[in-house]
């Protein structure tokens, strides 16, 4: 999760400050004469010389005036912004980022799977049992979300296909790959329990 947190809160009371300075800033403008006008107006001065350089003078000191006073308008604004952009540098803003860790609470299980030529019988026709063992197994592992869980072949002897494993493709691949033959021919199911329980063990060692 992302936020903002703000380690200096005092200076973003300032903050409640500066569209009160904005406002008096406006009101202390003050508007200056144009050059010229007042005189025009009044009438005053020598005739000849207000006819021959007090229009172009009036227009020229006009539109500088009008240039200046845009610009000048501007310039509390930018300071009010150059201001707030101060106050929250010194406010000195973090990112906040909320890490989750994800932990397994499952447990261990070791799976011991018979590839001997015993499981060719077709007791389940039109499938044999190989087959059926391979669907019920995986279905078993679809099951135990969490868990970390290995695979030992055996026939007549035993062989670590997959050790405790959360990484439930490679499991599911392993399985589908288990056949017949794959072994020298037997029932060594001694053999596969206590390779298994060895790989539990192992496993159980390396968490602590």
């Amino acid at each position: 999760m992302l936020g903002l947190s703000l380690g200096a809160w005092p200076f973003i009371l300032l903050l409640v400050l500066l569209p009160i300075g904005w406002a008096a800033l406006q009101k202390r403008r003050v508007r200056l004469p144009l050059p010229g006008i007042g005189a025009a107006a009044g009438g005053g001065g020598d005739g000849a010389d207000d006819r021959s350089a007090g229009p172009a003078t009036d227009v020229a000191g006009a539109v500088r005036l009008r240039r200046f006073t845009v610009w000048s308008a501007w310039v509390p604004l930018w300071r009010t912004v150059a201001l707030i952009l101060t106050v929250l540098a010194l406010a000195s803003p973090v990112r906040l980022v909320e890490k989750v860790e994800e932990r397994s609470e499952g447990v261990t299980i070791m799976l011991a799977f018979d590839i001997s030529s015993s499981m060719l019988a077709e007791d389940f026709r039109p499938q044999n049992r190989i087959a059926v063992a391979r669907r019920e197994v995986s279905r078993f592992v679809r099951g135990r979300e969490g868990d970390r869980i290995g695979l030992v072949a055996f026939a007549g002897e035993a062989l670590t296909v997959v050790p405790g494993t959360l990484d439930y493709g490679i499991l599911y691949q392993a399985i589908d790959n288990l056949d017949v033959g794959q072994l020298r021919d037997g029932t060594a199911i001694g053999t596969a329990l206590a390779t298994a329980v060895n790989r539990l063990r192992s496993i159980e060692e390396g968490s602590r």
